[in-house]
């Protein structure tokens, strides 16, 4: 099945991070979380504690969503992913379900209407100790594989490029110290934008508005990063929106999906 292609502008994030929300109590007697700063965040420390502390839970969940609006004069260009990813380092086995969709809509001066094109595709990998089981579905039509690859593990380089790239093109200022279940964190919120080409990828962009939202839990993951901004460029405006949460860390376990057979009868014709 061929994937139809659609013309996509704009930033397009790799990012995957977070947790949620609860109300204010005392924090733990840990150095490490104690010390961290008021501003000025390093963010080298940052991901070694974040990967770290990942590591240590053993399991977890990753639910992510992006959104990026592209528009100039004429044109306007969506892309939307949503994606949850469980992870059980103990049984190396990883799920992840990702559905993304690709809008584009033109108004020319002959029509009096906008032409609106749109594609979805949903991508769903199933990682059992190094068996990756893959299906893709576009338009109702589903492709099924097998690949051999690596265990499910915490992809550092993917978390490292992510978080250095975050607090060395923002500026966060520590807002309070919450509790979240039986855990601690800290909540940071945007204060500037530091690096306004690296975030966007775009030389000539502007800040119209931005705010941002990192929090921090007393092992040193990022439980919750949300990003929700709008820059200008002399052509285009371009929107983002970004939320990503941790959740149920030590607490998650990955059962085998039922499309799973499909994927062995295909393997067998390839």
């Amino acid at each position: 099945m061929a994937r139809t292609p659609i013309i996509v502008a704009g930033v397009v994030f790799l990012l995957i991070i977070a947790g949620c929300s609860a109300p204010t109590a005392p924090g733990p007697d840990d150095s490490t979380f104690e010390s961290l700063p008021q501003s000025g965040l390093n963010a080298t420390e940052i991901a070694d504690a974040h990967i770290t502390g990942l590591s240590a839970a053993e399991s977890y969940i990753i639910q992510t969503e992006q959104r990026t609006v592209t528009e100039t004069t004429n044109v306007s260009v969506i892309q939307q992913t949503e994606s949850t990813r469980r992870i059980d380092l103990r049984a190396n086995q990883e799920l992840l379900v990702a559905t993304t969709t690709q809008q584009q809509e033109a108004q020319s001066q002959s029509q009096s209407q906008p032409q609106s094109r749109s594609v979805q595709s949903t991508d769903q990998y199933y990682n059992n100790n190094g068996t990756i089981y893959v299906n893709q579905t576009q338009s109702n039509q589903s492709q099924y594989a097998i690949q051999q690859g690596q265990q499910a593990t915490v992809n550092t380089t993917a978390q490292r490029s992510l978080i250095e790239r975050l607090i060395n093109t923002i500026e966060y200022r520590r807002v309070e110290q919450t509790q979240r279940g039986d855990t601690a964190v800290i909540r940071y919120e945007l204060q500037s934008v530091t690096d306004v080409q690296n975030l966007t990828q775009t030389s000539t962009a502007t800040v119209e508005n931005a705010t941002s939202t990192l929090v921090i839990d007393e092992n040193g993951v990022i439980r919750e990063l949300q990003l929700n901004a709008q820059f200008r460029t002399d052509r285009r405006t371009l929107r983002i929106r970004f939320a990503t949460n941790y959740t149920q860390l030590g607490e998650t376990t990955v059962s085998e999906p039922n499309w799973t057979d499909d994927a062995r009868e295909a393997s067998k014709t390839t």
